[in-house]
């Protein structure tokens, strides 16, 4: 072998051992970038069942719109929540904990003014209508806020909706039964425990069907708002993160050579099939944050 040969080979033994010494290095740098901007394994991200925005699949993971625009700007922006890291536990223990920066992220939320200051916002990921559900067989037509009074409405604890059924009837009205969950919520509303039940437009049909209930056989009678859905991050959340997954979001927005946007792709995938038909609101009952 000439000298030219053996230095050449020297060399390149070199750069590769040189790699190998480098590799942990870069590997720690990058795992430190992660812990910088609140990402790893302990990266708590909490959701629930808001279909076709998130749900838990028959694989038992979750799934849906917001899961999957998630998935994807928070890679993106360097700090990647995939599915299997997104927990359900009670919905206002995720609020709470997330509120007070035992929880990284909660998805997807309805952005009120109460909760303005309690979390830092990304979004928005899509649009909520929130309303009351009734069996269609009852016939119940509301026409003003007052009638709210003289039914059983059934609402998911520390929900949204349960906000706004107080703003309109006063702290703690009579009438309503808060409960722990979507299901909770249809099962006493078939029982006839209560006679209207708090839901959106877009999941009723959907988790009506997963129970075994025929969603043509309730009906939307009053829209109580709607609202555009945001991911919640804590408070203490890093600005890096939050700047980057709005960035990627606000990107994946915009509609490529075709027309369509990345987002709008990903919306038809999931948003399949209308929601639930609405009866006759009377006039001024479609309330819109401003």
């Amino acid at each position: 072998m000439s000298n030219l040969l053996r230095l050449g080979y020297v060399f390149l033994m070199c750069r590769f051992i040189f790699g190998l010494l480098l590799l942990p290095l870069l590997i720690s740098a990058t795992l430190a970038h992660a812990e910088d901007v609140g990402c790893g394994e302990s990266f708590e991200a909490y959701s629930g069942d808001l279909q076709p925005f998130n749900y838990v699949n028959n694989a038992g993971v979750f799934d849906g719109l917001a899961v999957e625009v998630l998935r994807r700007i928070s890679s993106r922006a360097g700090c990647p929540v995939q599915p299997r890291m997104i927990r359900e536990i009670s919905w206002a223990r995720a609020l709470d904990d997330v509120a007070t920066g035992q929880g990284d992220i909660i998805f997807s939320l309805v952005r009120t003014p109460e909760r303005e200051e309690l979390f830092q916002w990304v979004g928005p990921l899509g649009q909520l209508r929130l309303g009351l559900v009734a069996q269609k067989r009852e016939t119940i037509r509301i026409s003003s806020r007052a009638e709210l009074l003289n039914q059983r409405i059934g609402v998911v604890r520390g929900s949204a909706p349960a906000s706004l059924l107080e703003d309109m009837l006063g702290a703690d009205p009579p009438n309503m039964k808060r409960l722990v969950g979507n299901e909770q919520q249809f099962r006493m509303l078939e029982e006839g425990r209560v006679d209207l039940v708090t839901q959106s437009a877009a999941a009723a049909p959907r988790i009506l069907d997963d129970m075994g209930l025929n969603p043509d056989d309730f009906e939307m009678v009053y829209v109580l708002s709607e609202y555009p859905l945001y991911y919640a991050l804590s408070p203490d959340a890093d600005s890096a993160m939050i700047t980057g997954m709005q960035k990627e979001l606000d990107a994946m927005k915009i509609p490529g050579e075709d027309g369509t946007s990345e987002y709008e792709r990903i919306r038809k995938q999931y948003m399949t099939g209308g929601g639930m038909a609405l009866v006759e609101p009377a006039p001024g009952s479609v309330e819109t944050e401003e």
